[in-house]
């Protein structure tokens, strides 16, 4: 599949933008750092246990590096639990496309709720649609900035890395068992139906775009390096 392009002439029609409850009695917080640990479980084999120490690494001597550095001002939406979904997704789909950055704009509330919940695909119930799924029932996003900021109301982004899997490029842009995400080359409009296909990392408002840019690609290169030692090591 070819990489994305940016279409700079893109202009938001208002569709596939999503409503989050208003009620915080929908969302329930993702605990302390020690129980989200215990609720990782290290097992026996050893690729397990590998991957997990480099997630901890990455979260607490990376991202929580940058987070508490206030020279840099950077805005973290992650949380353990979002990029532990995140890596076991890819560990089964990082032969389908690798992972991709790619840009989610929202609502200030939707945001919010992004912080407690990570992303949820909209199930009517904690959240619903608001105008529409042209491209299928799922988390929207673009590799294009541009477009991205047509969805936002607050002209702030969500960076994110993105597990696209098996990807479909024609329409009927449906949900189908066959594919893990829909991608639309005219309007470069990205659907992936899980949520742990995508895991929100920074918020581009306070920081500087160029070096939230460079903080997610280390992340993305980081993730991958792991998984090609898995390899190399025979764990997988």
């Amino acid at each position: 599949m070819a990489a994305f392009s940016i279409n700079e002439n893109y202009v938001s029609d208002g569709e596939d933008e999503y409503e989050y409850y208003d009620s915080d009695e929908e969302y329930s917080s993702s605990g302390s750092e020690d129980q989200i640990k215990e609720e990782i479980q290290i097992t026996s084999n050893p690729q397990n246990s590998f991957v997990n120490d480099m997630l901890f690494t990455l979260y607490n001597d990376y991202i929580m590096d940058w987070n508490n550095d206030q020279s840099n001002d950077l805005d973290v939406v992650t949380n353990l639990t979002g990029l532990l979904n995140f890596i076991e997704t890819y560990s089964k789909n990082k032969q389908d496309n690798g992972i991709k950055i790619v840009y989610h704009g929202t609502t200030e509330h939707a945001i919010s709720c992004i912080r407690e919940t990570m992303f949820i695909v909209p199930n009517g119930k904690d959240v619903k649609v608001r105008n529409g799924s042209v491209y299928g029932n799922g988390i929207y996003c673009s590799e294009s900035i541009e477009i991205a900021k047509g969805y936002s109301t607050n002209n702030k982004l969500i960076v994110c890395l993105l597990a696209p899997g098996k990807i479909n490029t024609e329409p009927p842009y449906i949900n189908s068992d066959k594919y893990d995400t829909n991608y639309c080359e005219y309007s470069k409009i990205i659907c992936t139906f899980d949520s742990k296909n995508i895991c929100p990392l920074f918020i581009i408002n306070k920081s500087d775009g160029e070096k939230i840019s460079d903080y997610t690609e280390i992340i993305k290169g980081f993730i991958e390096n792991v998984f090609e030692l898995t390899s190399e090591r025979q764990f997988i």
